[in-house]
């Protein structure tokens, strides 16, 4: 799997739960590891590179040097970084969770990262009773 060029980068719907299951994948990584070694039940290399793409973009991964020996970008991927840890931090409980996507639904919105964010903090801070 390849991370697309942003040039030929097709459109395609961004998907919080992807997100969400490669930062809890990409948290248990012990060493640096090539994006084409990542592979989720349910979704193709395509989701996975273009979402991929995506956090590299909102700053919630930590990349290295592009591989290129034949053209093709894939990217040495390092870490979380503090902004990917917050985020998932915050839903990574999967009652939090699907609090956040009922919430979400019943206000018939699209989440962002930050909303996202601030939704599951305030579930997780009406659980402490703050």
């Amino acid at each position: 799997m390849r991370l697309p060029h942003p040039k030929e980068r097709k459109f395609m719907k961004r998907d919080m739960s992807l997100i969400r299951a490669l930062l809890l994948y990409l948290e248990v990584k012990e060493e640096h590891f090539a994006s084409m070694e990542i592979s989720l039940p349910g979704y193709d290399s395509e989701q996975i590179a273009y979402h991929l793409t995506l956090m590299i973009e909102a700053g919630l991964i930590d990349v290295g040097d592009k591989i290129n020996n034949t053209g093709i970008p894939i990217y040495l991927i390092k870490s979380l970084t503090w902004e990917g840890h917050d985020l998932l931090d915050a839903i990574r409980k999967p009652r939090v969770w699907h609090k956040v996507l009922d919430k979400a639904k019943e206000a018939g919105i699209s989440l962002t990262f930050s909303i996202m964010k601030d939704l599951a903090s305030k579930i997780i801070k009406e659980s402490l009773g703050l």
